[in-house]
């Protein structure tokens, strides 16, 4: 319990530092201010689209490389196992 609450409390502090990093540049501040409400919508948009893809990319590599272990232990408990198709001929 102690270590929940301690990682709790660190990421809090984390996020509290890390605010002010969150807040616009000053180009994209004059822009969202000239242009209203519906462009600072697509760009929050798109801004979380972006970070999305840093954590969605690598856990679609990982559960391709997931989803070959898990049938190649099935196919292996099955014998059903890769057969060469014959002998490899590397100067042929």
């Amino acid at each position: 319990m102690q270590r929940l609450i301690l990682r709790l409390a660190s990421a809090a502090l984390t996020l509290l530092w890390l605010a002010p990093a969150g807040a616009a540049c000053e180009s994209c501040r004059q822009a969202l201010a000239a242009k209203g409400g519906g462009f600072a919508a697509g760009l929050n948009t798109s801004i979380l689209f972006m970070l999305s893809m840093v954590f969605l990319i690598p856990a679609g590599f990982g559960l391709v490389v997931w989803r070959s272990y898990r049938l190649d232990a099935v196919r292996a408990r099955k014998g059903e196992g890769f057969q060469p198709a014959g002998k490899l001929r590397w100067n042929a």
